[in-house]
């Protein structure tokens, strides 16, 4: 009987154990990620746009990812795109949007990955010992 308890502790740590550090590493990764989306503009918006050869690499191709798809595409969060870029003749709002409220998954996340650890090691300890 103190075998089948043992293995019920480690099977239930296990399974709290991938599902806490899944959200875990969910909130790193939205924490360290924004959301990009171009379209188009007016002109006389209020911001004057900024050359798109005045762009580094990243933000260049940030910037046409972005303009490429109808969504929005994921960068890394220390990606600065200005508000207004010119391209090709045309002028184009960059909206940006970061995930500052991640953290929120990750505080019941860790009392849950730590409590899965502590169960599948007192389950591995009961096991060993019986």
């Amino acid at each position: 009987m103190k075998k089948h308890w043992s293995l019920l502790f480690v099977a239930v740590g296990v399974v709290l154990a991938a599902v806490g550090g899944y959200f875990l590493w969910g909130a790193f990764v939205c924490s360290t990620t924004e959301m990009v989306s171009v379209e188009p503009t007016t002109a006389g918006s209020g911001d004057e746009p900024v050359p798109f050869d005045s762009l580094s690499e990243r933000q260049q191709n940030a910037f046409l990812r972005a303009l490429d798809t109808d969504g929005h595409v994921t960068v890394d969060d220390d990606l600065d795109l200005p508000y207004t870029v010119g391209y090709e003749g045309e002028s184009y709002r960059v909206l940006t949007a970061h995930g500052d409220g991640c953290w929120i998954t990750g505080v019941p996340a860790i009392p849950v990955t730590l409590l899965g650890l502590a169960l599948v090691g007192f389950g591995g300890r009961r096991l060993r010992s019986g």
